[in-house]
C-alpha cells in the first residue's frame, strides 16, 4: 500500500504540482511502483523480488541525486521510505522490524501528504493569479474603490479579489483579500446609515445577529477597541459553525460619521492562529477617511 500512495502522490505531483522532484524518469518510476504496489495488495508474492530490487535501485539513484543537489531533506525522506519498504519486503519480519518499519512508513505517507497540501495551495494561487481571479498587492497596499480607506498586506502571500469575482461572490463587499495557502479571508463591507450615524455598539450588535442568522453555535470569544484614541470602534473575535465548519471570525468594526464599516477576517479553526496577527497588521495600518 506504502508504493501505491507513493506512486500516487508522484504521479500527481508531475501532473498537477510541477514539483522539481517529477520529471519523465521520476514518473516512468512512479508507474512501475503503482503496478508493483497494486499486485502486492492483490496478493501475488511473486512480485516480492521485483519489488526488492525497484526499492534497492531507486534509493541508490534517488538518494545520490539529493545528496549531489545537496538536498538533505529529500535525502532522508527517500532514506525512511526505502529503509521501511526494505523492512517490509525482506524476508519475514519479526514484530518488531514490522512495527517500526511500519511507523516510519507511515510518517512518511503523513509528511508526504502535508507536503502535497501546500504545494497545492501555492500552486492554486498561481491559477488564481493566471486567471485574473486574484491580484497582486502593490506596496501602495489596499485601497477602498467606492470609499476612503487604505490599508497594508501584512506579507505577500495576501491577494485582492478582483472587482468581478468580489461583486459575484459578495455584492455588498468593497474589498476581499484572501491568501489561498491558508483559505483565510477578509472582506470589507461599507455602510451608509441613513439619517446619521449610530452608536457603535449598536452596530456590534447588529453585525453579531447576522452572523447568528448566518451561521450556528455563535460564541463571542473577544471584545475590546479597534483603535484606542477612537471611542466610536470595536474589535470582535468571534467563532461559528458554517455548513459543519468551525470557523474563527476577527472583527473591525467602525463607525466613521454617517458610515459604518467592516473588516472581517476569518478562517477555519485550525488555521486561525497563525493568521489572526496578520488580520491585526491589517488592523494596525488601516486609515479611514483618505486615499
Amino acid at each position: 500500500m506504502v508504493l501505491v500512495l507513493n506512486a500516487l502522490s508522484a504521479i500527481y505531483s508531475s501532473m498537477f504540482l510541477q514539483l522539481p522532484v517529477s520529471g519523465p524518469g521520476r514518473s516512468t518510476s512512479a508507474i512501475v511502483d503503482l503496478i508493483l504496489g497494486v499486485l502486492l495488495v492483490l496478493g501475488r508474492r511473486k512480485v516480492v523480488p521485483f519489488c526488492i530490487v525497484r526499492v534497492v535501485l531507486g534509493a541508490l539513484l534517488y538518494l545520490g541525486i539529493s545528496l549531489y543537489s545537496r538536498d538533505l531533506a529529500t535525502a532522508a525522506m527517500q532514506l525512511a521510505l526505502s529503509g521501511s519498504l526494505l523492512g517490509l519486503l525482506l524476508g519475514t519480519p519479526g514484530n518488531a522490524r514490522l512495527g517500526l518499519s511500519s511507523v516510519v512508513a507511515a510518517a512518511y505517507v503523513v509528511f508526504a501528504a502535508f507536503v502535497l497540501h501546500t504545494g497545492t495551495r501555492a500552486r492554486n494561487a498561481e491559477a488564481l493569479v493566471a486567471a485574473r481571479e486574484i491580484e497582486v498587492i502593490g506596496e501602495a497596499g489596499v485601497q477602498g474603490v467606492g470609499y476612503y480607506y487604505h490599508f497594508k498586506a501584512p506579507n505577500a502571500l495576501w491577494y485582492v479579489r478582483s472587482q468581478e469575482v468580489t461583486k459575484r461572490e459578495n455584492p455588498v463587499a468593497d474589498r476581499w483579500l484572501v491568501r489561498p495557502d491558508k483559505d483565510a479571508h477578509l472582506i470589507v463591507i461599507v455602510e451608509n446609515f441613513e439619517g446619521g450615524g449610530v452608536d457603535v455598539d449598536d452596530y456590534q450588535n447588529a453585525v453579531l445577529e447576522n452572523l447568528k442568522n448566518a451561521a450556528t453555535n455563535v460564541e463571542v470569544l473577544e471584545t475590546g477597541s479597534l483603535f484606542e484614541h477612537y471611542e466610536q470602534s470595536r474589535r470582535v473575535h468571534a467563532r461559528a459553525v458554517v455548513m459543519g465548519l468551525s470557523i474563527d471570525y476577527l472583527y473591525g468594526l467602525v463607525v466613521f460619521g454617517n458610515q459604518g464599516y467592516q473588516f472581517i477576517g476569518f478562517a477555519g479553526g485550525p488555521e486561525y492562529a497563525s493568521v489572526a496577527p496578520e488580520f491585526q497588521q491589517m488592523f494596525d495600518t488601516l486609515v479611514i477617511g483618505e486615499r
